[in-house]
């Protein structure tokens, strides 16, 4: 799965916004002018889109997709115990 592809797809689609309107590096706030509703939406379908729960403290700390990104990211990885 291209975690990042995923979660610009999910975003765009919760928006209906482009999804080339929507980069690695957007400001969840300045860039694609989200409000705590958008917010909410957005948490949401990401969850879903990648199967990973976003505690909402933290989804609040978010500014950046590059923030959700590297959060799912880390969710993602499997336990390295070995």
């Amino acid at each position: 799965m291209d975690i990042l592809k995923t979660i610009i797809s999910a975003i765009a689609l919760s928006l209906s916004k482009p999804e080339a309107d929507i980069k690695k590096e957007s400001n969840l706030v300045t860039d694609l002018k989200l409000d705590e509703l958008d917010m909410e939406e957005i948490h949401l379908a990401i969850e879903d889109a990648v199967g990973v729960t976003i505690v909402d403290a933290d989804f609040e700390k978010f500014n950046t997709i590059d923030d959700i990104f590297s959060y799912v990211t880390l969710k993602l990885k499997p336990e390295s115990g070995h």
